[in-house]
Protein backbone atom coordinates (compact mmCIF):
# COMPACT_ATOMS: atom_id res chain seq x y z
CA UNK A 1 0.00 0.00 0.00
CA UNK A 2 1.78 3.11 -1.22
CA UNK A 3 0.41 6.45 -0.19
CA UNK A 4 1.66 9.84 1.03
CA UNK A 5 5.42 10.16 1.03
CA UNK A 6 7.65 13.22 1.32
CA UNK A 7 9.51 15.14 -1.39
CA UNK A 8 11.91 13.15 -3.54
CA UNK A 9 9.80 10.04 -3.03
CA UNK A 10 10.72 9.01 -6.59
CA UNK A 11 14.16 7.82 -5.42
CA UNK A 12 12.56 4.72 -3.91
CA UNK A 13 10.89 3.61 -7.14
CA UNK A 14 13.65 1.35 -8.53
CA UNK A 15 14.09 -0.52 -5.23
CA UNK A 16 10.35 -0.62 -4.64
CA UNK A 17 9.69 -2.03 -8.11
CA UNK A 18 12.37 -4.69 -7.50
CA UNK A 19 10.69 -5.54 -4.18
CA UNK A 20 7.29 -5.90 -5.89
CA UNK A 21 8.72 -8.03 -8.68
CA UNK A 22 10.83 -10.25 -6.40
CA UNK A 23 7.87 -11.01 -4.15
CA UNK A 24 5.20 -10.96 -6.84
CA UNK A 25 3.40 -8.55 -4.53
CA UNK A 26 0.25 -6.63 -5.37
CA UNK A 27 0.34 -2.86 -5.07
CA UNK A 28 -2.40 -0.53 -3.93
CA UNK A 29 -1.44 3.03 -4.88
CA UNK A 30 -3.27 5.94 -3.28
CA UNK A 31 -1.08 8.90 -4.25
CA UNK A 32 -0.49 11.64 -1.71
CA UNK A 33 0.38 15.29 -2.30
CA UNK A 34 3.91 14.79 -3.62
CA UNK A 35 2.97 11.78 -5.72
CA UNK A 36 0.18 13.81 -7.30
CA UNK A 37 2.50 16.78 -7.90
CA UNK A 38 5.19 14.66 -9.55
CA UNK A 39 2.54 13.12 -11.80
CA UNK A 40 2.09 9.86 -13.58
CA UNK A 41 5.27 10.05 -15.65
CA UNK A 42 7.40 9.75 -12.50
CA UNK A 43 5.34 6.77 -11.36
CA UNK A 44 5.19 4.96 -14.71
CA UNK A 45 7.01 1.84 -13.48
CA UNK A 46 4.72 1.62 -10.45
CA UNK A 47 1.51 2.19 -12.35
CA UNK A 48 2.13 -0.81 -14.59
CA UNK A 49 2.43 -2.93 -11.44
CA UNK A 50 -0.54 -1.39 -9.62
CA UNK A 51 -3.41 -3.72 -8.75
CA UNK A 52 -5.61 -0.96 -7.30
CA UNK A 53 -5.31 2.80 -7.88
CA UNK A 54 -7.48 4.96 -5.60
CA UNK A 55 -7.97 8.73 -5.55
CA UNK A 56 -10.73 11.32 -5.49
CA UNK A 57 -12.18 12.98 -8.59
CA UNK A 58 -10.16 16.20 -8.30
CA UNK A 59 -6.92 14.27 -7.75
CA UNK A 60 -7.67 12.09 -10.79
CA UNK A 61 -8.14 15.18 -12.98
CA UNK A 62 -4.94 16.78 -11.68
CA UNK A 63 -2.96 13.55 -12.05
CA UNK A 64 -4.02 13.25 -15.68
CA UNK A 65 -3.56 16.98 -16.36
CA UNK A 66 -7.27 17.20 -17.20
CA UNK A 67 -9.64 20.00 -16.37
CA UNK A 68 -11.42 19.36 -13.06
CA UNK A 69 -14.70 19.29 -14.97
CA UNK A 70 -13.58 16.13 -16.83
CA UNK A 71 -16.15 13.35 -16.84
CA UNK A 72 -15.81 10.23 -14.74
CA UNK A 73 -15.56 8.33 -18.02
CA UNK A 74 -12.50 10.35 -19.11
CA UNK A 75 -10.88 9.91 -15.71
CA UNK A 76 -11.48 6.15 -15.46
CA UNK A 77 -10.28 5.54 -19.02
CA UNK A 78 -7.28 7.84 -18.56
CA UNK A 79 -6.15 6.22 -15.31
CA UNK A 80 -6.60 2.70 -16.73
CA UNK A 81 -4.44 3.67 -19.70
CA UNK A 82 -1.58 4.28 -17.23
CA UNK A 83 -1.60 0.61 -16.21
CA UNK A 84 -3.58 -0.07 -13.02
CA UNK A 85 -5.82 -3.16 -13.11
CA UNK A 86 -8.55 -1.61 -10.93
CA UNK A 87 -9.25 2.13 -10.72
CA UNK A 88 -11.37 3.64 -7.94
CA UNK A 89 -12.47 7.28 -7.92
CA UNK A 90 -14.30 8.71 -4.93
CA UNK A 91 -16.43 11.82 -5.36
CA UNK A 92 -17.45 12.83 -1.84
CA UNK A 93 -21.20 13.08 -1.36
CA UNK A 94 -21.69 12.19 -5.04
CA UNK A 95 -20.55 8.59 -4.43
CA UNK A 96 -17.77 6.49 -5.88
CA UNK A 97 -16.82 4.76 -9.11
CA UNK A 98 -14.72 1.71 -9.82
CA UNK A 99 -13.59 -0.07 -12.95
CA UNK A 100 -11.60 -3.11 -13.94
CA UNK A 101 -11.29 -1.74 -17.49
CA UNK A 102 -14.19 -3.87 -18.73
CA UNK A 103 -17.00 -3.15 -16.29
CA UNK A 104 -17.70 0.08 -14.44
CA UNK A 105 -19.66 0.51 -11.24
CA UNK A 106 -21.20 3.40 -9.34
CA UNK A 107 -22.11 3.44 -5.65
CA UNK A 108 -24.01 6.36 -4.16
CA UNK A 109 -23.96 7.51 -0.56
CA UNK A 110 -26.66 7.33 2.07
CA UNK A 111 -28.09 10.67 3.06
CA UNK A 112 -29.40 9.37 6.39
CA UNK A 113 -25.90 8.83 7.85
CA UNK A 114 -24.84 11.35 10.49
CA UNK A 115 -21.92 13.39 9.18
CA UNK A 116 -19.82 15.10 11.84
CA UNK A 117 -16.67 15.61 9.76
CA UNK A 118 -15.29 14.19 6.51
CA UNK A 119 -11.62 13.98 7.57
CA UNK A 120 -10.36 10.51 6.74
CA UNK A 121 -13.40 9.46 4.73
CA UNK A 122 -11.36 8.83 1.58
CA UNK A 123 -8.73 6.85 3.46
CA UNK A 124 -11.44 4.85 5.24
CA UNK A 125 -13.07 4.08 1.90
CA UNK A 126 -9.71 3.03 0.43
CA UNK A 127 -8.86 0.77 3.35
CA UNK A 128 -12.30 -0.85 3.34
CA UNK A 129 -12.10 -1.43 -0.41
CA UNK A 130 -8.60 -2.88 -0.21
CA UNK A 131 -9.39 -5.22 2.69
CA UNK A 132 -12.45 -6.53 0.85
CA UNK A 133 -10.35 -7.33 -2.23
CA UNK A 134 -7.75 -9.00 0.03
CA UNK A 135 -10.59 -11.14 1.44
CA UNK A 136 -11.50 -12.27 -2.08
CA UNK A 137 -14.54 -10.05 -2.58
CA UNK A 138 -15.50 -8.68 -5.99
CA UNK A 139 -15.33 -4.98 -6.92
CA UNK A 140 -19.01 -4.10 -6.23
CA UNK A 141 -18.75 -5.71 -2.79
CA UNK A 142 -15.42 -3.97 -2.12
CA UNK A 143 -17.10 -0.65 -2.93
CA UNK A 144 -19.72 -1.43 -0.27
CA UNK A 145 -16.98 -2.20 2.29
CA UNK A 146 -15.31 1.11 1.46
CA UNK A 147 -18.57 2.99 1.66
CA UNK A 148 -19.60 1.48 4.99
CA UNK A 149 -16.17 2.19 6.50
CA UNK A 150 -16.32 5.82 5.31
CA UNK A 151 -19.88 6.17 6.67
CA UNK A 152 -18.59 5.13 10.08
CA UNK A 153 -15.60 7.52 10.08
CA UNK A 154 -17.61 10.61 9.12
CA UNK A 155 -19.65 10.15 12.30
CA UNK A 156 -16.62 11.20 14.36
CA UNK A 157 -14.01 13.96 14.50
CA UNK A 158 -10.66 12.89 13.07
CA UNK A 159 -9.44 10.26 10.65
CA UNK A 160 -9.15 7.15 12.82
CA UNK A 161 -12.10 6.97 15.16
CA UNK A 162 -14.87 4.96 13.55
CA UNK A 163 -12.66 2.62 11.49
CA UNK A 164 -14.51 -0.69 11.55
CA UNK A 165 -13.22 -4.08 12.63
CA UNK A 166 -14.02 -7.04 10.39
CA UNK A 167 -16.93 -8.12 12.64
CA UNK A 168 -18.32 -4.58 12.71
CA UNK A 169 -17.98 -4.38 8.93
CA UNK A 170 -19.89 -7.62 8.40
CA UNK A 171 -22.67 -6.47 10.74
CA UNK A 172 -23.04 -3.16 8.90
CA UNK A 173 -23.02 -4.84 5.50
CA UNK A 174 -25.93 -7.02 6.67
CA UNK A 175 -28.00 -3.88 7.30
CA UNK A 176 -30.68 -3.73 4.58
CA UNK A 177 -30.03 0.03 4.28
CA UNK A 178 -26.49 -0.69 3.03
CA UNK A 179 -26.28 0.42 -0.60
CA UNK A 180 -25.45 -1.78 -3.60
CA UNK A 181 -23.09 -0.81 -6.43
CA UNK A 182 -24.66 -0.57 -9.88
CA UNK A 183 -23.14 -1.13 -13.31
CA UNK A 184 -22.95 1.97 -15.44
CA UNK A 185 -21.75 2.63 -18.99
CA UNK A 186 -18.86 4.98 -19.65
Amino acid sequence: YLTSMARRWEVIIPDFVKHLDDRKASLVFQPGTYQLKSGHVAARELLHRTAIFICNKEEAADYLNHDRTASIRELLVGLHALGPKIVVITDGTNGSYASDGQSHWFLGVRTDVQRIEATGAGDAYASGFMVAIAHGEDIPTAMRWGNVNAESVIGFVGAQEGILTLDQMKARLADPKSLQAELFHV
